[in-house]
């Protein structure tokens, strides 16, 4: 799986991302930065020899800026269906 971050947002503070993929959506997996690329993240998850359909999303956990200090907030795509053939 792999992800790019693209928003206008100025408050979001991009240092503190920690991108999930959500599984089935139960299953989370840490994401890494992508080497020599910006905002972008990949991972592998296990898929189970017994299924050709996988349904996930992306969740990106993160800080945003505001008086008195920085608050978390976080953000879903939508969902995405991978199939195995």
């Amino acid at each position: 799986m792999e992800a790019q971050w693209e928003s206008d947002r100025v408050a979001v503070r991009t240092d503190s991302f920690k991108p999930l993929v959500v599984v089935d959506g139960v299953h989370t997996f840490p994401m890494k930065a992508v080497p020599l690329t910006q905002d972008r993240w990949e991972a592998f998850i296990p898929v189970p020899p017994d299924k050709d359909i996988v349904l996930y999303r992306y969740k990106f956990d993160f800080l945003d800026n505001h008086i008195g200090g920085p608050k978390p907030n976080s953000m879903l795509s939508r969902d995405f269906e991978l199939r195995i053939k």
